[in-house]
């Protein structure tokens, strides 16, 4: 199933139901990220808190905390129809989930990506996506330093996208067996993409959908 089945609802984003998993990598921005969720014009169905330590699991009630994606993924009701993994140093501007929804939906995606933005310098980009070269090495396609002036804002696919942000289907997700806990932020997030690709999924970014980002991962 794509991030959206039109067949099912005439709305667009009806039959999305997100559940948040909050991944800690440094713990200094949890409570920001987790406050940038909250204020998600389009509402997730549950928020959990993933990894840490007795910090990270203090911000949260004790039951929505897991050690890792696979245990926060056996919480989730199975009414849950897509997860949306963000790393605990993202600040998602209000629309963004509601972007990754719609635009996901509109193309058939099974796994979008935002777009990312240093969160010290709002105006400069991080990513819109990246591509790899033959020995799997990434490139982001971005000059150092460069400003966001709307220049990458076409929705496309692309190998894979920062796992800053990524709203995924979970069949999908399930089906390629979730991140892979062993690997580092960057080649986790490739190596995500690359098997939801493998197995015949749609990889898209959608550059409305906006993350600030400070990098501490």
């Amino acid at each position: 199933m794509a991030l959206l089945d039109p067949a099912r609802s005439d709305s667009p984003t009806a039959t999305a139901l997100v559940g948040v998993l909050v991944v800690v990598h440094e713990g200094s921005a949890l409570r920001d990220s987790l406050e940038a969720v909250e204020r998600q014009v389009y509402e997730a169905e549950a928020v959990y808190v993933v990894g840490g330590d007795s910090t990270a699991r203090e911000v949260v009630d004790p039951s929505r905390w897991a050690p890792t994606v696979a245990a926060a993924l056996a919480k989730l009701d199975s009414e849950i129809t897509h997860v949306w993994l963000l790393h605990d140093d993202s600040i998602p501007r209000p629309d963004t989930l509601g972007a990754l929804v719609r635009e996901g939906g509109r193309v058939g995606a099974h796994l979008v990506g935002s777009k990312v933005l240093a969160a010290g310098h709002p105006g400069m980009l991080e990513s819109v996506g990246l591509a790899t070269d033959v020995f799997e090495v990434p490139a982001s396609g971005l000059d150092t330093d460069e400003l966001d002036q709307e220049q990458y804002d076409v929705l496309r696919d692309v190998a894979f996208v920062a796992g800053s942000s990524i709203l995924v289907d979970r069949d999908m997700l399930d089906r390629v067996d979730g991140p892979d806990p062993l690997l580092e932020p960057m080649t986790s997030a490739l190596d995500l993409c690359q098997r939801v690709r493998l197995a015949g999924g749609r990889v898209v970014v959608v550059p409305s959908a906006e993350v600030l980002h400070d990098g501490t991962c």
